[in-house]
């Protein structure tokens, strides 16, 4: 039971985008931990695996739950800077997909790249929505 008076601590939207970033990095890092295990073997490598899939699930649980709410401008800055994280990822999964047919021969690069290309695209979505929020700018224009 909670005490009268007591009520449920809110995150504000920015430390809520903040928070994005962990699961994000927490992933690359995933992906380079599956790259030493050399799975012949159990060992404490697969067991940080795991143990990292369960700190970003309850993470991203515990944000989704304590956010607070998205008012109307604060959803008019999330889809612009949505947009704009979009338009760079295409054209970085572009560059990507080209270097990769023509150039590169290494599949470990390549998940690296890609899995490194998410985590940046979600630091610059939590980046593009900080700087739009701090100035309060008009974004219909």
């Amino acid at each position: 039971m909670r005490e009268p008076g007591v009520e449920k601590k809110k995150i504000s939207l920015r430390v809520y985008m903040a928070g994005r970033i962990v699961p994000a990095l927490l992933l690359l890092l995933n992906y380079h931990l599956s790259l030493q295990w050399d799975h012949t073997t159990f060992n404490s490598i697969l067991i940080w695996q795991y143990v990292l899939l369960v700190i970003m699930l309850s993470f991203m649980i515990t944000l989704r739950i304590k956010r607070d709410v998205f008012d109307e401008s604060a959803k008019a800055i999330l889809r612009r800077a949505d947009s704009v994280c979009f338009r760079l990822f295409v054209l970085y999964m572009g560059a990507v997909i080209i270097n990769a047919t023509l150039f590169i021969n290494d599949m470990k690069l390549l998940g690296y790249l890609v899995t490194g290309g998410c985590s940046v695209i979600v630091i610059t979505r939590s980046a593009i929505f900080w700087v739009l929020d701090s100035r309060g700018s008009n974004v219909n224009s």
